[in-house]
């Protein structure tokens, strides 16, 4: 048995790589006769090796988190994808970061004094990065977004990193588009001159937009109460032989508006509208008379940041004895557009923002 090593170099990230081919010959005879007549055979088999090892070597990158999208560039240019809402109300916009991930602010070495990284939007290196990438990432206008902790991050003497984490917050909308996706460019500084890790990171916020609405998400139960969504979206409640002296109807967001409270409004549906839903919806119920139900509470109110009220629509009801028994009484009530205030929410499209209500009395 021969054995010929064959040893190549080649670098790859700046690293030497070592390459040892072993054909196995039986005969030393047998190598000269192959080199005579397989020359290109093992040229084929050798650069075959190589590549792959090259390949091998080459997708040994540093694992970055989930939320990476590259690593490229000059000034080691890391991209974070962030998320954020702009939700639209009776003609303004509000922002909302809904979701990002906090980089932390790292030096090389100890800092040898207190120190302070300052980081910075800076839109100028936008048209770098699309060259260098290949992308179109847009412009956006000045004060449209923001940084964690105001962009100072403050470091003990002796410290390598900062306590607070950076990330993009959405602060503007004005001048954005919905369901785009914008760079934003951080530039970090030292006030010390301290040697910072990454003097360049950037972060890219996937924007989705949409008008903030209400919707009818439930309401009082006892014994013998059912029902559920029924086809159209309204709620439909079954009371059998339950006639209480209230109802309670809670209602919710399709999302939180972050920094203000919203009021939503209810209102009765009259017996005409009710005798038109009995009909659509062939329900076996006739319509409760004017009198027997009131709406004593119409407003609710859904603190910022919160997609549920904090309080419920309610409808008082009264004078149960006169009405006949074994039978179905129907009531309904729906959400309307609250315009005393320009935090009033309208109801969601469609019959989301209604509720039915059955009586059955023994």
């Amino acid at each position: 048995m021969f054995w010929l090593p064959i040893l190549i170099f080649f670098k790859t990230q700046g690293k030497p790589v070592k390459i040892f081919i072993m054909p196995i010959y039986k005969q030393p005879s047998d190598f000269i006769t192959n080199c005579k007549i397989s020359n290109n055979r093992l040229l084929t088999l050798m650069l075959t090796v190589a590549i792959s090892s090259l390949l091998s070597a080459c997708s040994k990158e540093d694992r970055y988190d989930q939320q990476l999208i590259s690593v490229k560039g000059n000034f080691n240019p890391i991209s974070y994808l962030q998320k954020g809402n702009l939700i639209y109300l009776n003609g303004e916009s509000y922002t909302k970061t809904t979701n990002f991930i906090g980089i932390p602010v790292l030096l090389t070495e100890k800092s040898k004094v207190a120190d302070t990284i300052v980081a910075t939007v800076d839109p100028s290196l936008i048209a770098e990065y699309n060259t260098q990438h290949g992308e179109q990432n847009p412009v956006f206008p000045e004060g449209a977004f923001g940084l964690s902790n105001n962009g100072r991050f403050p470091l003990a003497a002796g410290e390598t990193q900062s306590k607070d984490s950076l990330f993009v917050t959405l602060k503007n909308g004005t001048g954005l588009k919905g369901q785009a996706v914008y760079l934003i460019p951080v530039r970090l500084a030292s006030k010390n001159k301290g040697k910072i890790l990454n003097e360049v990171l950037y972060f890219k916020m996937l924007l989705s937009s949409g008008n903030l609405t209400a919707f009818v998400d439930g309401a009082s139960t006892g014994n013998g109460v059912f029902g559920g969504r029924i086809p159209g979206g309204s709620l439909s409640l079954v009371y059998f032989d339950y006639y209480p002296d209230s109802l309670k109807f809670n209602v919710g967001l399709n999302t939180a508006l972050p920094d203000h409270d919203v009021i939503v409004e209810g209102t009765l549906l009259s017996e005409t509208q009710l005798d038109s839903v009995k009909n659509a919806q062939y329900f076996f119920a006739s319509p409760l008379p004017g009198g027997y139900a009131t709406l004593s509470k119409s407003l609710s109110i859904i603190p910022k940041g919160q997609i549920a009220g904090q309080d419920s629509l309610v409808v008082r009801l009264s004078n149960k004895a006169q009405l006949e028994r074994n039978q179905y009484y129907l009531l309904g009530i729906k959400l309307k557009h609250y315009r005393a205030s320009k935090y009033g929410v309208p109801p969601v499209p469609g019959d989301s923002s209604v509720c039915y209500v059955r009586f059955f009395l023994y």
